[in-house]
């Protein structure tokens, strides 16, 4: 019920205040997820305003178009590092985009603040010992969009990426 108020409350300040989320604002990891979420599709677009960001075509094949590019400073001692935004090809078969969101800073978002917002996580990912860059996953699914949070091993108890990926096929 909290998480319906706070999502209530964020797309009525944001329909009240177009510019609420404008650059020069720092808003918290959980703002920035209730209006992703709210997207029931990304584009290159979306994701530039909704994140306040610049996304560069950096890679493309017959299927994907890549983007990437830095986000924004979070309230939270943390910062997005990395946009890493997949969207289909004009004319390919039509597939979900895919967005992930790598953090930096001091901050700790930790499993248990995961937990607070998304109920019914499953462990989707565990290390293999190979890299400290390797993380252990969660999973969930919400509103249209299958999430993963991961943990670096190099620092297992914080946050340090987010994905949003379509939940179903797009036929």
């Amino acid at each position: 019920m909290k998480l319906y108020a706070s999502l209530i409350g964020i797309l009525l300040l944001n329909a009240a205040q177009p510019d609420a989320f404008a650059a020069g604002t720092t808003k918290s990891l959980w703002e920035i997820m209730t209006l992703l979420r709210s997207e029931s599709a990304m584009t290159r677009e979306s994701i530039a305003r909704d994140l306040s960001a610049e996304l560069t075509l950096k890679n493309q094949n017959q299927y994907t178009l890549f983007y990437a590019g830095a986000g924004p400073q979070l309230n939270d001692n943390l910062r997005i590092a990395n946009i890493d935004f997949r969207v289909p090809t004009p004319g390919a078969s039509p597939r979900g985009s895919f967005l992930v969101l790598s953090l930096e800073g001091k901050g700790c978002i930790t499993l248990d603040d995961v937990k607070q917002h998304y109920a019914g996580l499953t462990l989707g990912q565990v290390p293999h010992g190979h890299s400290l860059e390797e993380e252990t996953g969660y999973r969930t699914t919400f509103n249209h969009w299958k999430l993963a949070f991961g943990f670096k091993e190099k620092r297992p108890a914080c946050l340090a990426s987010v994905v949003f990926d379509s939940a179903e096929e797009h036929q």
